[in-house]
């Protein structure tokens, strides 16, 4: 087995068997059994790893044979639709339908097969109801089920539900995929360079001694060198002590190892900036590492630079190039990895301090752990446990993450009633009645929010410690590149993008679609202008003004138009390609038989692909619709007025498929006079020349976009490369774009096709530095995320706008008063809601979820904060100052909610869907009515449209509107802080049916003793509480054990609602 050991004379080379025989001046048994074990445990892993991987791929060949389940009609059904969705997403690799798409499936399927569930509206209407439902933890994809609401032979089986059809369909499907894309591990040699297994030294290792330590621990305060380290390495084949120095600045740093320490240093974790925070020390405040010194001894690990092994190893697989490895060898870059281990210190420490064994509740820290303790000794289930209730005096950072910034931050803090009280006299008012949910005491240009968070007694009729909690403050936390430090894009950008634009054959290129928006006319616009003409700017003859074109010139959009331009012109560059083929008859179909009728079907797929290229109005399809002419009898003007005129005798907005048919029919005479003409190898044979002469640009025009968006060398020195995006979402988009358009291009359709299997794979090393950046952006971004939380927990994360793009220096000590605790919203199923598509955010963040947890972990368990994670359900329907409850919106201009394409499909959907009274269409309706025939201008107020993620909430209380997501962190807060033994802790209880037919709570709600012997029964169509107790219920029984499973006669939950309220549950309506 192959080791890397440290030595004297470089590396050497050493083989180690399992029997080590002790030499005449001492053995090495345990340093050499620690390597070894080393040795052992990864061939342990790889060993399992093979074999779970074995075990994948068989099952990847018993799924594939599943498609044979499949009907017929269903499967072509479905292939037709993988084949739409590739198209319409531009996807490389071709859309298949994943096992993540149809959780929820078979239970669509059962709602669709209600008696109430007949036409495709209403298979839509079930769908949609069953994806809000909150017990349908995962759902699936909601746009497929939508779209197999209208094809019953997927979920139907000789006029039976069936969901098993689609459910094998889509495991053969993933068995196909996986099964070329899936990579089997195998046993590998643990070479010394291509695998290193790296030294370890410590205690019961091989020997280190770090000066610092030892003068530390013995109490010098004047060290000779703190630099100073002697390890035991392999010289000649003896272990010699050999004498370093070691070189940190990092270290020496956050250990504070250069600094005096007297007898009134405080004790701090790390001697950063934020360990310093945790304990209120300030920039020149004498410091210690707590428990640093005190350990008997530390430890290291000697590493070498992969890059430089991987270079050795290549060099000395060539045998002519022994002295370059030779030199190679003698500059290998050694270093030492160390990790202390350092103690927590912090605010929760602190705060713990301040309880007695007797309070109802305390914060604790037990074995390195951060906790709470109860005296409740109730058996809790999720939704009633005593979470950060009960303590005063407690101070919470609520954060909601992922949205359109970083991360959005709202601070609690606990009140008893007495302070309650005394801010009540302070603001000259009248202290709270028990039945008011919240008070807004105004001062002189801000208000203070407090809400209710318990009652003011406990149900054991102690007082409350802590039934009220104020809002202190909130705040928006930025990264870099969303500070809005992003600059505008340069005169010389703008000319390569619009000169990109003009190769790839845009209609009209940028510079001419700015000026026709109004663009160059304000600051200095007209001087950029001017500079345009000067690189060869001609304007086009015919121009407009106002075109309502929304551009920006930030240099990050510009780099996005210009990713998503050369994405779409690639495409165009594919179709021409296929065109050729599919011209040439070099395609058949799959169970295309016999020959003529498949090469039929693919001449009119070509044909089609001739009309989108000669009629897109945003591309210059003049040489497309020419040739066209000048090859068929029917024209393209005579095609297109057949179809509008079809279109025309519809009262609806045609669909892109139904439209999609009629030109087929168009186009199928047209292709059964090419299959004995002749002229069809001539225009196959004239497309293949144009694609050569476009396809010989394409390198140039990559080479450069790649150079502005990630340069390489010099090129990434220059000033230019500053300001362009930072570590925001849409510059990880930009980076992540550009390599799949690179791998699009690598993989491009050619005329002369494309491998029998659909697939063009790319080498392992493929686009490899554009990946390793935007891994370690991504890192970098977590990171920052991370350590932003904390230092705003910290109180030291409030700075001064940047001005003149220079970015003020971050505080030492805190500017705002410290939080106890971190609240965040459970991060299992995290993603981000953003303007870009569920698609682009699934690609961008689905690594976060692991990585965002475990950072904050680490940072807070450092500097003494308890991280709490909760259920975010409904924190975004909520009012957070009063408790009721609201929806999201998005505020338009008249003009673009009258005139945008999108919304008027939005109006005429909910007009043809009149008869599902759904609030939302009624309401747009009503809108739309309102401002169609009503004069108006740019004084008009925005309208206010409900959408999913938008950015403004409206409270159904007050009308009023606040930030969403400001307002869903402080949610998110309440949701720790809220005693759910409290009656307003409950505006909706998740319920299922018992056995006499009324509605109890459901299991996850024991516990709270406001529901103990809760049931509603069904009147009018609401339901009202009655407070008795359930038959058979055993007398010694726990609070808040409602029912036994048995009573349960229905597993699906519905959740019931009331207006919050502060009166028993059973009371008033649900």
């Amino acid at each position: 087995m192959g080791l890397l050991l440290p030595s004297l004379s470089r590396t050497v080379n050493v083989t180690i068997h399992l029997i080590l025989h002790p030499r005449k001046k001492g053995s090495r048994h345990r340093e050499y059994a620690v390597m070894l074990d080393h040795a052992v445990r990864k061939i342990f892993l790889a060993h399992n790893w093979i074999k779970r991987a074995e075990a994948e791929r068989q099952k990847f060949e018993a799924d594939l044979y599943k498609i044979d389940r499949v009907p017929q009609e269903a499967r072509d059904w479905l292939d037709e639709f993988c084949r739409e969705r590739t198209e319409s997403t531009g996807s490389i690799d071709g859309y298949h339908i994943r096992r993540k798409a149809v959780l929820g499936w078979e239970a669509l399927v059962e709602a669709w097969d209600q008696k109430d569930c007949l036409s495709v509206e209403d298979r839509i209407a079930a769908a949609r109801d069953l994806q809000d439902n909150p017990g349908m933890d995962k759902f699936g994809d909601i746009w497929l089920y939508e779209a197999l609401a209208s094809a019953p032979c997927v979920w139907q089986k000789d006029g039976e539900p069936n969901a098993q059809i689609l459910l094998d369909y889509v495991d053969a499907g993933e068995a196909e995929y996986k099964r070329s894309h899936y990579k089997v591990p195998a046993y590998r040699h643990p070479d010394p360079l291509l695998h290193p297994i790296f030294c370890d030294f410590g205690q019961s290792r091989w020997s280190i001694s770090f000066d610092i330590h030892e003068f530390k621990k013995n109490g010098e305060k004047n060290p000779v060198n703190i630099h100073a380290l002697t390890m035991g390495l392999v010289s000649k084949k003896r272990i010699v002590k050999t004498e370093l120095k070691w070189s940190s600045k990092r270290l020496n740093s956050n250990l504070a190892l250069s600094l005096e320490s007297p007898e009134d240093a405080i004790e701090v974790s790390r001697a950063t900036r934020l360990g310093r925070a945790a304990v209120g020390a300030s920039q020149d405040r004498a410091v210690n590492i707590a428990g640093l010194f005190e350990s008997a001894g530390w430890n290291g690990r000697l590493q070498a630079p992969r890059k430089q092994l991987e270079a050795l190893a290549k060099l000395e697989e060539d045998k002519s190039a022994e002295a370059l490895a030779k030199a190679l060898r003698n500059r290998i870059k050694w270093f030492i990895t160390f990790s202390p281990k350092l103690q927590p210190h912090g605010p929760w420490m602190e705060y713990a301090e301040r309880f007695s064994g007797e309070a109802p509740s305390r914060a604790a820290v037990i074995k390195g752990k951060y906790t709470v303790i109860h005296q409740d000794k109730t058996r809790r289930r999720p939704l009633a446990k005593l979470h950060l209730c009960r303590m005063p005096g407690l101070r919470v950072l609520s954060v909601d993450l992922g949205h359109r910034h970083a991360a959005a931050c709202a601070v609690w803090e606990t009140l008893s009633s007495e302070s309650m009280e005394k801010k009540c006299r302070e603001a000259g008012c009248l202290p709270p009645a028990p039945e008011d949910l919240y008070l807004h005491l105004k001062k002189k240009n801000k208000t203070a929010v407090y809400r209710r968070i318990g009652g003011n007694f406990l149900p054991d009729g102690n007082e409350h410690p802590a039934p009220w909690a104020k809002l202190d403050r909130q705040f928006i936390i930025d990264l870099q590149g969303e500070e809005g430090c992003t600059r505008m894009a340069l005169a010389g950008e703008i000319w390569q993008v619009h000169c990109m634009e003009k190769v790839f054959g845009r209609s009209i290129p940028l510079v001419d679609r700015l000026v026709r928006a109004g663009w160059g006319e304000k600051n200095k616009q007209p001087e950029i202008l001017q500079e345009l003409k000067q690189k060869g700017w001609v304007p086009l003859e015919v121009s407009k003004t106002n075109t309502g074109y929304h551009y920006s010139l930030c240099v990050d959009s510009l780099m996005t138009l210009a990713v998503n331009t050369v994405r779409f012109a690639l495409r165009r560059h594919a179709c021409r390609a296929r065109i050729a083929y599919y011209m040439e008859g070099g395609a058949i179909p799959e169970g295309g038989l016999p020959e003529n009728s498949g090469n039929k079907d693919f001449i009119v797929e070509a044909l089609m692909l001739w009309y989108e290229l000669a009629t897109d109005s945003r591309w210059n399809g003049s040489w497309e619709a020419n040739f066209w002419d000048e090859n068929f009898d029917k024209k393209l003007a005579e095609i297109q007025d057949a179809v509008n005129e079809r279109e025309g005798d519809k009262a609806k907005i045609i669909k892109q498929k139904e439209r999609k048919e009629l030109l087929k029919k168009e186009f199928i005479p047209l292709a059964e006079g090419l299959l004995e003409n002749s002229r069809r190898i001539s225009i196959a044979s004239q497309w293949r020349m144009v694609w050569n002469e476009e396809d010989a640009i394409w390198q140039s025009e990559l080479r450069s976009l790649r150079d502005w968006i990630l340069p390489k060398g010099t090129r990434g020195k220059k000033r230019t490369i500053r300001h362009v995006g930072g570590l925001s979402l849409s510059r990880l988009a930009v980076i992540k774009s550009l390599y799949r358009v690179q791998k699009s291009f690598y993989t491009r359709m050619k005329p002369e096709g494309e491998p029998m299997d659909g697939t063009m794979a790319v080498g392992e090393g493929f686009g490899q530095k554009i990946l390793d950046d935007l891994e370690t952006m991504k890192e970098q971004r977590v990171k920052q995320l991370a350590s932003r939380v904390v230092e705003a927990a910290l109180g030291t994360g409030r700075i001064k706008k940047p001005e003149n793009n220079k970015t003020p220096k971050r505080p030492f000590t805190a500017v705002d008063e410290p939080c106890h605790a971190v609240v965040i919203e459970n991060l299992t199923h995290y993603r981000p809601e953003n303007k870009r598509t569920r698609r682009e955010n699934r690609q961008l963040m689905t690594w976060s979820s692991s990585k965002v947890k475990k950072y904050l972990f680490e940072s807070c368990q450092l500097h003494g904060l308890y991280l709490f994670e909760v259920q975010a359900s409904y924190t975004s329907r909520q009012d957070s100052r009063t408790g009721a409850p609201g929806v999201r919106c998005s505020e338009l201009s008249v003009k673009k909610f009258l005139e945008s394409p999108f919304r008027q499909r939005e109006i005429a959907h909910a007009e043809e869907n009149m008869a599902q009274e759904n609030p939302c269409n009624r309401y747009l309706i009503a809108l739309h009515n309102k401002w169609k025939n009503r004069e108006y201008d740019k004084t008009a107020p925005p309208l206010r449209i409900p959408h999913w993620g938008g950015e403004i909430f409206v409270s159904a209380l007050t009308g009023n509107t606040l930030q969403a997501d400001l307002n869903a962190a402080a949610n998110i807060g309440l949701q720790a802080l809220l005693d759910p033994d409290w009656p307003g802790r409950w505006w909706y209880v998740p319920a299922v049916k018992g056995c006499d037919g009324r509605r109890i709570p459901h299991s996850k709600c024991s516990g709270a003793a406001c529901l103990d012997n809760w049931r509603v029964g069904l009147k009018n169509n609401l339901y009202t509480g009655v407070r008795t107790p359930l038959p058979g219920k055993n007398k010694g029984s726990t609070s808040g054990e409602d029912v036994h499973k048995s009573n349960a006669v229905e597993k699906s939950t519905i959740n019931l609602w009331r207006d919050i309220s502060v009166l028993p549950l059973t009371e008033g309506q649900w």
